[in-house]
């Protein structure tokens, strides 16, 4: 979407984007295809996104972070973004931290970030019971993890998005180089073996 936005309004200028109408903005994500499925709510949230930049931090998302070093402080600046959560907080955390090589301290704050894969891999494999929620997929993680249970995030999106799936999971599939197995097939109660 970054990329598409850009194209189509010629920049990705924070403090144009802040002036821009309503309407406006509305309209460059509209424009088939859209740009989002809801479109006016993300036209709000980018355009309320930049003001905050422009008000809060100069104009520059490094400045989110580069007073600070503690991930609970930054978790919390992005979700005063509106329209961020728990989930995309945490996980723009752990990306600063784990891939952008940001040096940041207190990895143990960098939560899993939630979501529809992760709660499926958490409830299959019998880590959380009926009650998937969000708090207790976080508990759970903090235990098996407590050093940075952000790490498990990738590993358990990727096993849901490829391997658990919602209606028939791929616990184990055979082509031509023979027979590959989900990663967890060994520990969840639920594999087809």
């Amino acid at each position: 979407m970054p990329l598409e936005l850009k194209r189509r309004l010629g920049h990705l200028d924070v403090y144009k984007i802040s002036k821009m109408g309503d309407k406006e903005l509305g309209d460059v994500f509209k424009k088939p295809p859209a740009l989002h499925r809801y479109v006016n709510k993300m036209a709000h949230w980018i355009k309320s996104a930049c003001i905050k930049l422009v008000t809060e931090y100069s104009g520059r998302a490094e400045n989110i972070w580069s007073d600070t070093k503690q991930a609970s402080e930054i978790i919390r600046r992005f979700d005063d973004f509106e329209g961020i959560s728990q989930k995309k907080s945490t996980m723009a955390t752990n990306f600063l931290a784990d891939y952008f090589k940001i040096p940041i301290t207190g990895w143990e704050n960098i939560d899993i970030s939630v979501d529809v894969m992760i709660r499926r891999v958490f409830k299959k494999v019998g880590l959380v019971t009926e009650d998937a929620s969000d708090d207790n997929i976080i508990r759970k993680a903090r235990e098996l993890k407590p050093s940075f249970p952000g790490d498990l995030d990738y590993p358990c999106w990727d096993i849901g998005r490829y391997w658990c799936l919602p209606e028939r999971p791929l616990c184990y599939y055979e082509d031509e180089k023979g027979k590959d197995y989900c990663p967890l097939v060994n520990e969840c109660p639920n594999a087809r073996k």
